[in-house]
């Protein structure tokens, strides 16, 4: 429950980044409780079809 709560919070965040400006959108994404880099979490932007999955580091890049 709490993973997907951090992937709403994560999800809206990159949506308004993306929506203002137009560069490269990188980051990690990170369990809430134990602060552990999440793998294979999927980053999606609503509306644009942009999607990124992370890596076993937690990191993810969304390309202009």
């Amino acid at each position: 429950m709490i993973r997907k709560l951090l992937f709403l919070c994560l999800l809206t965040i990159v949506a308004q980044a993306v929506s203002a400006q137009k560069t490269t959108l990188q980051g990690v994404v990170k369990d809430a409780e134990s602060g552990q880099p999440l793998s294979d979490a999927a980053v999606v932007v609503t509306g644009s079809g942009q999607v990124a999955a992370t890596d076993n580091e937690g990191r993810f890049k969304l390309p202009d």
